[in-house]
């Protein structure tokens, strides 16, 4: 492969799992791509979910804190 190409990869799920995942991988010099589920109905997405009748953010907020750069910043937020 050319330095200017990256393996692309693309990980599908939720959970606590996959914010494990994407922290390795973010590791490597590869493109990311992760599809996260939204079907979370336990703890305070559940509520979130509930109350707002919209998707739960748990999730994807855990997956946007894991591939951010102020990982320890984002996820005291």
């Amino acid at each position: 492969m050319s330095d200017n190409v990256h393996p692309r990869i693309v990980v599908i799920g939720g959970g606590t799992g996959l914010p494990v995942l994407l922290r390795g991988l973010k590791q490597f010099p590869v493109e990311i791509t992760a599809i996260v589920t939204v079907a979370d109905d336990g703890g305070s997405s559940g509520k979130i979910r509930e109350e707002l009748n919209i998707p739960p953010p748990g999730d994807i907020r855990n997956v946007l804190a894991a591939l951010s750069d102020v990982e320890p910043l984002v996820e005291e937020m």
